[in-house]
């Protein structure tokens, strides 16, 4: 039977955390207890990729539920909403199942709206206001202090970058400041699969819009002109490049 959104708690609120019960769960999508931990048990794996299991202290789980045959499990667990959904998508898609999907989301986003309203605390007490506002004065410092830091940086790498020519892989490497330099940029670019052994990127790369190749003159020690072929990067591939070297 399903539980009314407005008159029962479908999310429970766990030291910050928003969490919902396998027995909610069961009995909303009309599906046994036991049934529904075996599943949890064979997609555990699957659930831990969004968080840890976190096992229900039993006592407060049975004040959940009237079902006598939960006695004999001793057993639940408190599921985030990621791995709710995960669970109840194991689930064929019956009428009552796609109700409880609405309401269980109904649900995870009124009570996020509520930690919201409750996240900023009013002082009550003129000491409180003055604790809130030099907590508040430290916090503007630091991030006042880290804008500092970074300033150069990020004025260096704006300005280079948010011209509309290109650069070449030299001045790329001196951009990004990785310790990295030319010779070896071109290394870890083939190494992805970006650039060809000629250091010519890839089509694919060209089509995104990081990349170009140009026609490059340069002259031989005998007063000869040559001409020849030159990656150059964008704006929007030096950005690529610089996600690369931090993954």
């Amino acid at each position: 039977m399903q539980i009314d959104l407005f008159n029962q708690d479908l999310v429970q609120n766990v030291n910050g955390e928003l969490l919902v019960s396998s027995i909610t769960i069961s009995e909303n999508i009309d599906v046994l207890h036991d049934s529904l931990i075996a599943s949890i048990t064979k997609y555990e794996k699957e659930l831990k990729e969004f968080g840890n299991l976190q096992e229900q202290d039993f006592k407060e789980a049975l004040k959940i539920s009237n079902n006598k045959s939960l006695l004999k499990q001793r057993k639940a667990f408190l599921l985030n909403e990621n791995q709710s959904m995960l669970l109840i998508n194991l689930s064929r898609n019956t009428e009552i199942v796609i109700s409880f999907k609405v309401n269980l989301t109904k649900a995870f986003v009124l009570m996020k709206s509520k930690l919201q309203e409750n996240s900023f605390i009013i002082p009550k007490t003129f000491s409180e206001a003055l604790l809130l506002a030099s907590k508040q004065a430290e916090q503007i410092e630091k991030q006042n202090q880290l804008l500092l830091e970074q300033k150069p940086k990020v004025e260096f790498f704006e300005a280079v970058t948010g011209s509309k020519d290109t650069v070449d892989i030299g001045t790329v490497a001196k951009i990004l400041n990785k310790k990295v330099g030319r010779n070896r940029l071109f290394e870890i670019l083939r190494e992805n699969n970006i650039l060809m052994s000629n250091n010519m990127p890839y089509q694919k790369y060209v089509d995104s819009g990081y990349f170009r190749v140009i026609e490059s003159k340069y002259t031989k020690p005998d007063g000869s002109v040559n001409v020849g072929l030159k990656t150059v990067v964008f704006q929007k591939g030096v950005n690529f490049i610089n996600k690369i070297l931090e993954s």
